[in-house]
């Protein structure tokens, strides 16, 4: 209740009835191997549906957590994920967007930023390819 209070005088308060409030979060190895308490996933799913579109950064392979997320955020919210980083320093991690479907619509268009092997010159490619949406 605590963090529901801080949320509504920190975040929300101020919303107005167009704005779009965006949130971006490093949610640290979501989900490598330990598994999370209930009431961590209640706790970022009360943040995150302070947010009308939310990036999280070190999403792991499996998606179970994230589609577990989803679910307690409840039916108005979907998510997309990015491939899994193979790259040298991507501990194959991934990034998602989650949205809330009732606030924004996405506009179906995606993308990572690759660079071509030519255009590296002697550099390595993005650990983790910029991950890009259109909403």
């Amino acid at each position: 209740m605590a963090l529901r209070k801080d949320l509504r005088e920190t975040i929300e308060k101020d919303r107005q009835p167009r704005s779009l409030i965006v949130g971006s979060w490093n949610i640290r190895a979501f989900d490598d191997g330990t598994p999370r308490l209930d009431e961590s996933y209640h706790n970022i799913a009360e943040i995150i549906s302070c947010f009308d579109i939310c990036a999280l950064q070190e999403i792991k392979g499996d998606l179970g957590p994230l589609e577990r997320l989803r679910k307690l955020l409840g039916p108005s919210w979907d998510y997309f994920v990015s491939d899994v980083s193979s790259h040298k320093g991507g501990n194959n991690e991934r990034t998602a967007f989650l949205y809330n479907t009732n606030r924004v619509p996405f506009r179906r268009s995606v993308g990572e930023l690759v660079l071509d092997a030519d255009d590296l010159g002697n550099s390595d490619q993005f650990a983790r390819s910029p991950f890009f949406a259109a909403f």
